[in-house]
């Protein structure tokens, strides 16, 4: 289901997605890491196959996206500013990985 709502938000976007060297994509049970992906980044990967998030919260339109996005698939989002955020985000990150129900 949460596929199939990114390619809603993709079309809603306009974009025209091709995927290349699909054999790099992670295997189940792999992680996938990119350095300063945005919230449209997050929707286009998405197209392609299940993908949770960790990432800065933004506001705006894009803490719209990024909200809409919790709904659709367990992301973590946070503040860095915040030192109390990134200890909530080390334990939700640890019981995300345990959590079988997750991707």
């Amino acid at each position: 289901v949460h596929i199939m709502c990114y390619r809603i938000c993709a079309r809603g976007l306009s974009a025209t997605v091709h995927y290349h060297n699909r054999e790099n994509k992670p295997k189940k049970g792999g992680i996938c890491v990119a350095n300063h992906t945005s919230p449209i980044d997050v929707v286009i990967l998405c197209n392609d196959g299940g993908y949770a998030m960790v990432g800065q919260v933004h506001g705006g339109l894009m803490g719209v996206v990024q909200r809409a996005m919790v709904r659709a698939c367990p992301h973590i989002w946070f503040e860095r500013s915040e030192m109390k955020d990134r200890h909530l985000v080390t334990k939700r990150l640890k019981d995300h990985a345990t959590d079988k129900k997750k991707l």
